[in-house]
């Protein structure tokens, strides 16, 4: 990074989540910018939640991120929304940042994508709903998928609903090969990864999913009905994901805990069913982000 950014001389520098880099790697290149004359405009951004807030704070203060961040970043770029979740008072930027910190909203995918009936059409769904199921690149959406298809032996064969699984390219093939065991049945199909999956959540009538900021993002713009099953850890993100999307309405939200294939087979049908109206999601095209100082 420190041979690109000195041949290169970018007129702005952004960095993704982590601000002094992987073990403190970006620190050399970040003191180098700020030594030279025509300083580039350099912004952190962050996804709308890293961890529990004690956690980030101290790890923080260890590692002298806040520093970092006072001495070296012109903007702190926010993928989220205050009203949602406040990043900078939780996480103790505030005091120290003041203006230089910007929410951009929630920010989604703008990939083209089919209607809802061209992709039925495309996928040949013949049942009136439609279930698809799917974790990013699924390296750990084992056990959600898992409990998901012993929950369909639970319904019975005359499922009242098609339902699709898409493992994702990273998923154990051992894992992924349980799955398609398991598909015993016209109504269940599991895929490994697709082209264009915006198109097939936009097909669905529920997208069942976990709670990394990708997936919410795009399902909840897409206005669609979501049961979300978060990971247990290693961090607390997705679950305060999860308990925040759902304590606004936006999505119903199954716990770790309470990952029981009994508990998840109950879900698709209340989910579908209900009528309540999702409140309005705080989301931003990439068109209306804030353009840092150049």
């Amino acid at each position: 990074m420190y041979t690109a950014v000195q041949v290169f001389r970018p007129h702005l520098l952004l960095v993704d989540h982590v601000p002094t880099g992987v073990r403190g790697e970006l620190l050399p290149t970040l003191r180098m910018l700020r030594e030279r004359e025509d300083q580039p405009a350099v912004a952190l951004g962050m996804r709308d939640i890293v961890d529990d807030p004690q956690t980030v704070r101290k790890l923080w203060r260890r590692e002298k991120t806040y520093k970092a961040i006072g001495d070296y970043y012109d903007e702190v770029l926010v993928y989220g929304c205050r009203e949602m979740f406040d990043a900078a008072a939780e996480y103790g930027l505030k005091a120290e940042l003041g203006k230089r910190i910007k929410y951009c909203g929630y920010v989604c995918s703008e990939e083209p994508h089919l209607s809802k009936e061209e992709m039925r059409e495309h996928l040949q769904v013949r049942k009136e709903k439609l279930i698809v199921v799917t974790a990013g690149g699924g390296y750990d959406a084992f056990p959600m998928m898992q409990a998901c298809m012993e929950a369909l032996r639970i319904l019975g064969k005359n499922l009242p609903f098609e339902i699709i699984f898409i493992t994702g390219p990273l998923m154990r093939c051992g894992d992924r090969e349980w799955l398609r065991k398991h598909a015993d049945r016209a109504e269940v199909r599991v895929l490994s990864h697709v082209h264009g999956k915006v198109s097939y959540i936009n097909a669905a009538d529920l997208v069942i999913t976990m709670a990394g900021y990708n997936s919410l993002a795009e399902i909840v713009s897409l206005k669609k009905k979501a049961l979300v099953i978060p990971r247990r850890g290693p961090r607390a993100e997705q679950i305060m994901r999860a308990r925040i999307f759902a304590e606004r309405g936006l999505v119903d939200a199954l716990y770790p805990s309470e990952l029981i294939p009994k508990a998840v087979a109950a879900k698709p049908q209340a989910v579908l069913s209900s009528s309540r109206a999702r409140e309005r999601f705080p989301w931003n095209p990439s068109k209306s982000l804030p353009s840092p100082r150049l």
